[in-house]
């Protein structure tokens, strides 16, 4: 890691009486993604000019501090696993045209970058490879930036990549009924046997009834005890940012049956902390309770129903699907686009649409005129 700081070159908004290195610890902005520079550029202590800095060093600079970032509840391990296998390529990719440090780095070689061939297979880039790359090394230089490695942004000219898209494959009532059925019931156990767990113990089935009624997979983790209105019939959906605060009716029997089982057992077994507790989330002792971690777990655990059911397939059937399956109940239920948008607390409802199939604009988009067609 680089060292203390000496004042920035270009001191454009400097806080009175407050030193570089002290705004630089505490004040980023957190919003569920990396830490943005809020200060002047100040060079590290150990740099002779800006850029004087291997690529591939810097990276693991940078890498050091997005574990800091993680450890702190800031970013998703996950988003950093996937930044780093594509920088790795970047290093490798900037090695084989002689460039070796960052100072090197130029516009058109992280341009040629994003847009180059897959490395391993050949093939041309996709639309999402390119989106990630585009992604993974704005973050970099975000945080070299902050790290005092360079005050040059080589990814700042980078075109907005639009996304693909996203293919639909909503599961079938016969599919849903396999994955509850998986979550239910058996699982392996070290002498081949098989056996039931206590019910309602398990958070891996309340993460999947919390998703049949229309919770995000980001949001289950943040649904506690008392969220629970199970009388009422519905449950308090709430968290992530980017989802609408609702209330979801229960409106499937399987998970109505689930959660009031959950609801017993952390009644029994913890009576003292349930209310206030992530019903479908038990942290594992040694890791820290963060919104990122709970949304990472709840779609790791749905995805692994999913794969024990026999139905992953990456790229059609995957978490997503579930809330597929609900857009297209409540669809089929309503005949309306922004109920299914209220239930999954979308705020885009072209979005919901488009997880239906319905597109709307030729049935109230004015015609051309005759000889125009």
């Amino acid at each position: 890691m680089a060292g203390k700081k000496r004042a920035g070159r270009h001191a454009l908004h400097p806080r009175t009486g407050v030193p570089v290195t002290a705004q630089r610890v505490g004040a980023a902005r957190r919003m569920g993604r990396l830490e943005q520079p809020v200060d002047a550029f100040a060079l590290a202590d150990d740099l002779a000019a800006d850029g004087a800095i291997g690529v591939g060093e810097a990276l693991e600079r940078v890498h050091a501090d997005w574990e800091r970032q993680v450890a702190a509840g800031g970013i998703a391990p996950q988003t950093i696993a996937t930044h780093m296998r594509c920088l790795r390529t970047f290093v490798k990719y900037a090695s084989a045209r002689g460039v070796t440090t960052l100072a090197q780095v130029s516009s058109e070689l992280v341009w040629a970058w994003v847009g180059s061939v897959n490395s391993r297979t050949g093939e041309a880039a996709t639309a999402n490879m390119c989106g990630l790359r585009r992604a993974a090394i704005r973050g970099f230089y975000s945080t070299a930036f902050i790290l005092g490695l360079t005050e040059a942004n080589q990814a700042a000219s980078l075109p907005n990549i639009a996304s693909p898209q996203r293919v639909v494959s909503a599961l079938s009532d016969e599919q849903i009924q396999q994955v509850k059925t998986v979550a239910t019931w058996q699982v392996p156990i070290t002498d081949g046997r098989q056996r039931k767990y206590e019910t309602g113990s398990l958070p891996g089935p309340v993460a999947l009834a919390l998703t049949l009624i229309g919770a995000q997979p980001g949001e289950v983790g943040a649904i506690r005890g008392k969220d629970l209105h199970l009388l009422d019939g519905v449950v308090f959906a709430h968290g992530g940012g980017r989802f609408d605060e609702r209330w979801l009716p229960v409106d499937d029997a399987w998970a109505f049956e689930t959660l009031l089982a959950r609801q017993a057992w952390l009644e029994t077994n913890r009576p003292k902390s349930w209310r206030n507790a992530p019903i479908a989330y038990d942290r594992r002792e040694g890791t820290p309770d963060t919104h990122a971690g709970r949304s990472a777990a709840t779609s790791m655990t749905l995805d692994k129903l999913l794969a024990k059911a026999g139905l992953k397939q990456p790229g059609r059937i995957r978490v997503a699907s579930i809330n597929e399956w609900v857009a297209a109940r409540v669809y089929a239920n309503t005949g309306r686009v922004e109920a299914v948008a209220a239930r999954l607390g979308m705020r885009s409802l072209d979005a919901a649409a488009h997880l239906v199939g319905y597109d709307w604009r030729p049935d109230f988009a004015t015609p051309a005129p005759e000889g125009l067609k």
